[in-house]
Parts: C-alpha cells; structure tokens; sequence
C-alpha cells in the first residue's frame, strides 16, 4: 500500500533511532492511518526490518527526520484482517505495519 507520511502527522521513535540493518520506527496517530485499527489505542507503529543494505533506508530515514511529506510503501499482510471483499474492507489486527521489503532492502513500489 502506498501511505504520504504528512509533515506533523508523524514522530519518529527517537529513543530507538537508526539502528544497525537500517531498523527504525515511525509513529503515526492511528486517526491519521486510513485503515481501521480496533486494538490499537493510540499509534500506529511503522517499522522498518533489518537487512544488510542500509543506503536506501538511511535516505528514507534522514528524510523523515527533517519531517518532510514522504510517500511510502508499505506491507500490510499477515496482520491484517478482511472484514469484506466487496468493496474491499480491511483492519489491522495489531498496531504495526512495515515498510515494504524486497531482496534484503526497502522496496518503495507496490
């Protein structure tokens, strides 16, 4: 799914940063996320996996820390559930998503 995080409709998680594999976490007010979390009281946690390749995911990173409007792409599956397949109607099970991943590194396409 492809997601704008929006300049003040954002915080990176600060006290976990930019770790090794390029691991780092964006909350997002989940009344900002377009897709229904029931379980979630308060944010959405956007993580981003470990992988050895970190040059993609320290651009996107450094962009997201001069809290600039970014698009992204993201993973949804496995936490999500359907609640109706027409028209489409889903929710997450939890409070987390992940940045889309491909071959050991970020993948920003659907």
């Amino acid at each position: 799914m492809k997601y704008e995080l929006r300049s003040g409709q954002y915080e990176l998680n600060t006290e976990y940063g930019f770790n090794k594999g390029g691991q780092f976490e964006v909350y997002v007010p989940k009344e900002h996320f377009p897709i229904a979390a029931p379980n979630c009281n308060e944010n959405i946690i956007i993580r981003m996996p470990y992988s050895e390749s970190e040059a993609k995911k320290r651009a996107l990173f450094d962009s997201l820390v001069s809290s600039q409007n970014v698009t992204v792409t993201l993973e949804l599956n496995p936490y999500i559930n359907v609640l109706k397949t027409a028209p489409l109607e889903i929710e997450l099970q939890y409070c987390n998503v992940f940045f889309r991943h491909r071959s050991g590194d970020y993948f920003d396409r659907l």
